[in-house]
């Protein structure tokens, strides 16, 4: 089974059509067995990104802090190296 190609937003408005679907109760039971599977995979699919991205803003915003706490770090009373130019 080749990998499928598929982004956050593509993934909700699948679901949403999927869910839109089954509301209307129409879909044989071949067809619904489908539909649930399908929407499955794309919550599972859906959840993992959203953890990933998390992830990944967690790491940006402690590197983002750790600069901000290193620039605002006080120099030493000694340190005048500013004032040796």
């Amino acid at each position: 089974m080749k990998e499928e190609k598929i982004d956050y937003k593509q993934a909700i408005e699948e679901l949403q059509s999927i869910v839109n679907e089954l509301e209307k109760g129409e879909l044989d039971l071949d067809a619904l067995l489908e539909k649930v599977k399908r929407a499955a995979f794309l919550c599972s699919f859906c959840k993992n990104r959203l953890r990933e991205v998390e992830k990944e803003l967690e790491s940006i915003f402690l590197k983002m802090e750790k600069e901000l706490e290193a620039e605002e770090t006080p120099l030493s009373e000694g340190d005048d190296s500013f004032c040796n130019a």
